[in-house]
Order: structure tokens, then sequence, then C-alpha cells
């Protein structure tokens, strides 16, 4: 497990002081989580292995740019996301080994955005928006192969 807490405020400001610029005096660092955890819990049977983590990513700020080109700093909202994994073995002889190998990332196919783009409305809840834009993180999805070791 991991946990990070990030107390980052903006500094230097560079040229622009404006509230929508991306370096505002003493605002938050865009896009970083104050906090964020990492848990995960592994099973491993003789050669097979077995892992399910959970990935949870706190509230932070954005700049959303909207389709009349103005822009706005928002809050993109905290999620929780939970990956599994399997790794089994099922050759074996002499040093050669095949292992199949399975992931399956955001199981529950949790909705959630890291940055704010295009056409996210935020005037909406964070499912009808994405339900109308289609702009989201990666939903579902599972990677399966088979992994040869000569």
């Amino acid at each position: 497990a991991s946990f990070t807490y990030v107390d980052a405020k903006v500094v230097d400001p560079g040229t622009s002081t404006q509230l929508t610029a991306l370096f505002s005096p003493g605002a938050k660092l865009l896009r970083r989580p104050q906090n964020s955890l990492d848990a995960g819990l592994g099973y491993r049977p003789r050669s097979s292995l077995f892992e399910v983590r959970a990935h949870y990513v706190g509230t932070r700020e954005d700049v959303y740019y909207a389709p009349d080109f103005s822009s706005a700093r928002v809050t993109l909202p905290a999620y929780t996301r939970v990956d599994a994994a399997a790794d089994v073995p099922v050759f074996s002889d002499n040093g050669h080994r095949a292992a199949a190998t399975v992931r399956a990332e955001n199981i529950f196919d949790t909705r959630y955005t890291d940055v704010a783009g295009f056409n996210y409305d935020f005037a909406r809840t964070d499912a009808a928006s994405l339900s109308q834009t289609g702009y989201r993180a990666p939903g579902r999805r599972i990677l399966a192969g088979l992994r040869l070791t000569l």
C-alpha cells in the first residue's frame, strides 16, 4: 500500500496573474490530488499469482476550456478504480515456461476523468456530462496474454 499527501501551491505565477492562468499565485497545482492511495492484496499459491488493487485519487483542480474559448478553474471529483490480475503457469519443462496472464482494469467500470476536456459540461452532473460528451477516462478493459520463457 502507498499513500501520498501533496500540499503544493504555486509560488511563481510566471507572466500571468489571472485566476484562470495555469499558474495562479497561491493556487493548487493543476491535476495534482492532495490525497491519493494505492492498496493491493496478492495471493501466490505455488507459481501462480492473483492480485487485486484499488487506486484512490482525491479531488484536484484543472482548467476547463469551453467550446466558446472561455476558460475556468474547476475541481474534478475524486474517484476509486479497482484492477485485478492473474498469472497462471500452463507449461513448465527444463527451464522453459509458459504462463497465461489476465489483467482487468477498472473492473467496476468507474466513470471518472483525469483531465477537464472539451465539451465537459460542469453545469451538469458528472454522469450527465460524460454521457452527453463521451469524454471520460478508459472504462473497463480486459487484457489477456501468454508469457513464454525459453
